[in-house]
């Protein structure tokens, strides 16, 4: 079925002359993990939990976006 789906998308491996697994990185953005920016802290995880997974939308993360030049040289010597 999914190699189906492939030829219906018009995927055709003979033409592929290199495998298909390279990325274009269009844009950086760098985010300030401050006191409240959305995130799981160790502290307050119960000994209990051995296992968290979690997903964060940085879309909706604007307000701790900061501009990247301006990161890069505030700690240049950290």
């Amino acid at each position: 079925m999914f190699e189906l789906k492939l030829i219906e998308y018009g995927f055709i491996p003979e033409i592929i002359k290199t495998p298909l697994y390279n990325f274009i990185v269009d844009t950086e953005k760098v985010f300030l993990v401050s006191d409240d920016f959305p995130r799981i802290l160790p502290k307050i995880i119960k000994s209990q939990i051995t296992s968290i997974k979690y997903s964060i939308d940085l879309t909706k993360c604007k307000e701790y976006e900061v501009n990247i030049e301006t990161f890069l040289n505030e700690n240049k010597y950290d």
